[in-house]
């Protein structure tokens, strides 16, 4: 069956924008923009970079000879050794400085045109005939159609949408989760899918990382596979990293890695990648578009188009002055503000969001997020009746989904950057009246919020938080309960040294305690600093994401797991925290299992929270924690005894003992709130 298909009548988002912002002072004030992924809020971050030194002014850069004439089409050397340094410091992301000079980018590697799109069209005229198909994972950005669609290239995109378990291919108008792996839009079996359908030679696979709009960063090994499976088609790889520098939520179990780090330095002569100064400096009108490839042949075709798009000398003889100011911080102090700025203000959002109900799809990194609207707009009719709402009721402009990217009908993309914090809050605040005012088309599906809203916030954000949440902060009980300790002095009663590996271990407390009851203690989890105090407290303590498998040592003769399945987020990954536990056993060694019990009946308190939050993560007893501002932290699920019986048994574990008891909540210490305490045997 086919995919969904493209629209047939784009919503021309960018042209309303022009018009907008040149129509009456009074109309062009009230119209907000939250459409156009164009950074305006480090622009005052700038201004330093371009400072000069005594006796030099900003006029003698821009005046010197050589930015004043003519030179290498693709940049003069000088532009090019300074860039390649940039590069190498600051683009090369998931490296150590140890692994730096291994990586290093050579200027010939890097070629310069007048944006990004110029580079794209370029390359594209240099690796593609009329006709080809390029494959691209959809959503993406707009402004691809108009690239690869357009009259010079005469090229045609081909959508690429993960193929549901099962291998079959999508149904006939379905749409694929959004929130889904990101790995599943480049998985081979994806490629292969999308490669069959095209009728036409298929010439370039091009990849954003991290995406637009999705906000979403690859693993390591689904980069390679897609390289992989790109050359044995015969297929060219380009890779769009315009948001390189963009990472503002990362997530600890998948950090970003550059394309040329995860291919371990080595791109060859089918792999290209594109850079701009435009999202990261904010310099869009500088027009300044980066390729590096290692194919002398592509350098050398793509260098007989570039005459006619070059890049301004000035505008290079500038940005080149920024890479290299030596003072205020320099560029590396620039970079580091720019991502705390936009980690601050996509949280400002986030919270704004969150406070009017609006359904949004957690980003890793980009200047956007994406709303799931479905419940108001199902067709491409009623998606554009709704974005001319916004915009005619409320003068907002966002990107919509289904007529400029590729989404389902209903996903509208808000993009941060173009204004300041308070006015893009405002914005939220306008889509809220016109969204009150508008008619539901349906009730939103289970999947728009259990999925999009719950399981990416989980996975995507909450991880993040917890990675990133001060050690002392993170909430846990201080003593083992008495259940445990009683299991624990029996397997230490045994003799010899046992094995105990915490997951969750925290700041190690608890598994100092274990250790001096005789056991060899080793730990994991998610939070780098939590685990460097465990290694002072002389553990053997690691960061690792335990949904994605420990490494199944099966030596273990105890695994405790405190509270942590309450937390992991959705069913799967309270399902995948259990096998990876059991993994990590030897046959016969004990699981010591806490988890948050249903505590509806003993706290009203805890049976609003489940009310409150039901129709947004779509199960019961599964709620949102939240910070005192209201910004979403993390998932917690509260389970019965029969749901902890039924994840050990899937796990292949035996209960030998369940104790349920009656505490203080860990972050809410006057509350109360029920507890289960299993201990549980590997078969």
């Amino acid at each position: 069956m086919a995919p969904p298909v493209w629209p047939s009548e784009k919503i021309n988002y960018i042209a309303e924008h022009i018009k907008a912002v040149n129509a009456t002072p009074r109309e062009a004030a009230e119209y907000l923009c939250m459409a156009i992924a164009e950074n305006k809020m480090t622009l005052d971050l700038m201004k330093p970079l371009l400072d000069c030194e005594d006796g030099v002014a900003l006029r003698d850069v821009l005046l010197d000879v050589r930015a004043c004439g003519y030179d290498n089409p693709t940049g003069d050397l000088p532009f090019r050794t300074a860039l390649a340094e940039f590069y190498t410091a600051h683009l090369l992301k998931g490296c150590t400085e140890e692994e730096r000079g291994k990586y290093r980018v050579p200027p010939e590697a890097l070629m310069t045109v007048s944006g990004a799109s110029a580079v794209m069209d370029v390359l594209l005229s240099v690796l593609t005939r009329p006709g080809d198909h390029v494959l691209i994972p959809a959503p993406h950005y707009a402004g691809y159609i108009e690239v690869v669609e357009s009259v010079r290239l005469q090229t045609k995109i081909m959508p690429v949408h993960p193929v549901p378990q099962g291998g079959d291919a999508p149904r006939e108008g379905s749409w694929p989760d959004l929130a889904a792996n990101a790995d599943d839009w480049i998985a081979p079996a994806a490629l292969e899918a999308s490669y069959a359908r095209a009728e036409r030679r298929a010439s370039v696979l091009l990849l954003t990382s991290p995406t637009n709009p999705t906000g979403a960063v690859f693993s390591k090994a689904a980069l390679q596979g897609a390289v992989a499976w790109a050359r044995g088609h015969g297929i060219h790889t380009v890779v769009d990293e315009v948001y390189a520098c963009e990472v503002h939520t990362p997530a600890a179990s998948r950090p970003y890695l550059s394309t040329r780090v995860a291919l371990d330095g080595a791109l060859g002569e089918d792999v290209h990648v594109l850079w701009s100064v435009s999202k990261t400096f904010g310099v869009a009108g500088w027009r300044i578009g980066v390729l590096m490839t290692e194919s002398a042949r592509v350098r050398g075709l793509f260098g007989n188009h570039a005459h006619m798009c070059e890049a301004s000398r000035c505008a290079l003889a500038a940005f080149r002055h920024c890479i290299q100011q030596p003072r205020h911080g320099g560029v590396a102090g620039y970079l580091e503000a720019h991502v705390a700025r936009l980690r601050e203000t996509y949280g400002t959002v986030c919270r704004a969001l969150t406070k009017h109900g609006i359904p949004y799809l957690p980003a890793t990194a980009g200047l956007f997020v994406l709303l799931d609207l479905r419940a108001y707009a199902r067709t491409p009719d009623e998606e554009r009746a709704l974005y001319y709402a916004f915009l005619e009721q409320q003068r907002v402009n966002l990107t919509p989904g289904f007529g400029a990217l590729g989404c389902a009908p209903g996903w509208f993309r808000l993009c941060f950057a173009y204004n300041a914090p308070a006015r893009t809050v405002g914005g939220v605040e306008r889509v809220a009246q016109v969204l009150a005012a508008f008619p539901k088309t349906a009730t939103p599906p289970a999947q728009a919020w259990a999925q999009a809203s719950y399981h990416a916030q989980d996975v995507a954000q909450g991880k993040a938080d917890w990675g990133r949440m001060p050690w002392e902060a993170i909430p846990s009980k201080p003593d083992l309960p008495p259940v445990f300790l009683d299991t624990l002095r029996g397997v230490a009663a045994r003799g010899g040294a046992p094995k105990l590996l915490d997951i969750g271990c925290g700041d190690g407390r608890i598994g100092k305690k274990v250790q001096e009851m005789g056991f060899e203690v080793s730990g994991v989890d998610i939070n780098a600093d939590a685990v460097e105090h465990a290694r002072g407290l002389g553990l053997d303590a690691r960061v690792a994401d335990c949904t994605a498998g420990l490494g199944g040592a099966a030596g273990f003769d105890a695994v405790l797991c405190q509270l942590v399945v309450s937390i992991i987020g959705p069913a799967p990954n309270r399902a995948a925290l259990l096998k990876s536990a059991a993994a990590e056993l030897r046959p016969g060694g004990l699981l010591l299992l806490s988890a948050s019990g249903d505590s509806g009946a003993i706290n009203e308190g805890y049976a609003a929270l489940y009310a409150k939050d039901r129709p947004l993560t779509g199960e019961d007893r599964t709620y949102l924690s939240r910070d005192a501002e209201g910004r979403v932290l993390y998932t917690t699920h509260h389970f019965t005894r029969e749901e902890l019986a039924a994840l050990c048994t899937a796990a292949g574990l035996d209960v030998v003992d369940v104790v349920e008891a009656q505490e203080s909540s860990s972050r809410r210490p006057d509350q109360a709130a029920a507890f289960y305490y299993v201990v549980a045997c590997r078969r």
